[in-house]
């Protein structure tokens, strides 16, 4: 009996230990990856740079677009942020999913152009395609165009 049980124990702590190696990227990873568009009930593109915020709901294509860019992001795109380098963006976009809110904004640091909050982190994300996106939408004249 004693001899189940130590088994049982060992192979636990193996079980838990292996967990620690994996790679931290890979969470947030495969959230954006399996994100869909149906997830979202609420997507706002933000611009703080003028004297007054500027907001607006994005349409379905500019998030079936988003979510596109997002679901085809790798874990080499993005960087843990422990050290909670930052600033105040100025722009970026809200995605609403479960009734939380996780926001996609700027960075001013050289390890991404974007950063995110995932699993009580936060992550640079390095990708062109995404950083375009965020700042298409979220220009002045975006929202200009809109009124």
């Amino acid at each position: 009996m004693k001899k189940a049980l130590a088994m049982v124990l060992a192979i636990m702590c193996v079980l838990a230990l292996a967990g620690c190696g994996a790679d931290p990227a890979e969470a947030v990873c495969s959230w954006m990856q399996n994100l869909k568009a149906d997830d979202i009930s609420e997507t706002l593109a933000w611009n703080m740079s003028t004297t007054e915020d500027l907001r607006a709901e994005l349409t379905q294509e500019q998030t079936a677009e988003l979510v596109s860019l997002l679901n085809a992001l790798t874990e080499e795109n993005f960087t843990d942020n422990s050290e909670f380098v930052g600033g105040t963006a100025e722009f970026g976009v809200t995605l609403k999913i479960d009734g939380k809110y996780y926001n996609i904004n700027q960075s001013i640091d050289p390890r991404g152009d974007l950063e995110v909050g995932y699993g009580e982190k936060l992550w640079f994300i390095d990708n062109d395609a995404l950083t375009d996106f965020v700042r298409s939408v979220t220009a002045v004249e975006s929202f200009d165009a809109a009124a």
